[in-house]
């Protein structure tokens, strides 16, 4: 719960600093969780953002 209230506040301030409307930023969602994935992240990291990928890219779990 506290993840989700910091990104909120995060997100909000991120498009009033960039002047960016989150719609734009939510776009970069997709391709960034990928780009990720060929970083050396733990494995915990690496299925969360799997996951991320799946819901983005509407696929099956």
């Amino acid at each position: 719960m506290v993840r989700k209230v910091m990104l909120c506040i995060y997100l909000k301030q991120y498009c009033v600093c960039s002047r960016m409307k989150r719609e734009e930023i939510e776009r970069w969602i997709l391709p960034v969780a990928a780009a990720r994935l060929t970083e050396s992240i733990p494995e915990a990291e690496k299925m969360a953002l799997v996951k991320l990928i799946r819901k983005q890219a509407n696929w099956p779990s």
